[in-house]
């Protein structure tokens, strides 16, 4: 039976800003609040490793330089055997605010006013066959599935498909053979 672990958090910040709108003219103050409650989830144990991470950071704009919102944030990642020996699956995730556009304003701070930001997010499902053929050739065979998206108009959904195919063994002394496909 795995172990789990579970540590719920909550953290809160207050920010006081001369410039929330990170304008060179026209600046406007505001205070920030950032309430982000989430969650770690860590299994080990029998055929399961997975770490899960959340949180969800709820802002607040005292003085109104941009309406409330929320923001999520995820890191995921784990692998099960689900056949003994023979058939796995690996997965991640993550979910995250980042830049638009490299060339567009640049901000540290999630929370001030930027519209070169939007929520990405992307998955991976992996699985695969893994064991020894005829107790002399290893082989892997995997199927790799990754959607990516994003919230910004600019950026586009996408899905891609990997299929892997390796064989390897042990010939005479230290030497060694390998296909891939």
């Amino acid at each position: 039976m795995p172990a789990i672990t579970v540590v719920p958090r909550i953290s809160a910040t207050e920010t006081y800003t001369d410039n929330a709108t990170l304008a060179r003219t026209g600046k406007r103050t505001d205070w920030i609040t950032q309430v982000s409650p989430g969650v770690s989830i860590l299994m080990r144990g029998g055929r399961v490793r997975a770490s899960i991470d959340y949180s969800l950071n709820l802002i607040g704009y005292a003085n109104g330089s941009r309406g409330n919102q929320t923001q999520n944030a995820l890191s995921a990642n784990g692998a099960v055997e689900i056949v003994d020996d023979l058939f796995f699956l690996d997965f991640s995730g993550s979910v995250a605010q980042q830049a638009t556009s490299a060339f567009g304003q640049q901000s540290l701070n999630g929370a001030l006013v930027n519209g070169n930001s939007s929520e990405a997010s992307s998955y991976r499902l992996a699985p695969y066959l893994r064991g020894v053929w005829g107790g002399q050739v290893n082989y892997l065979l995997r199927q790799s599935w990754i959607a990516s998206s994003s919230e910004a108009q600019s950026a586009s959904d996408s899905l891609q498909s990997d299929t892997t195919f390796n064989l390897s063994g042990a010939l005479k002394g230290p030497l060694s053979w390998n296909a891939a496909w």
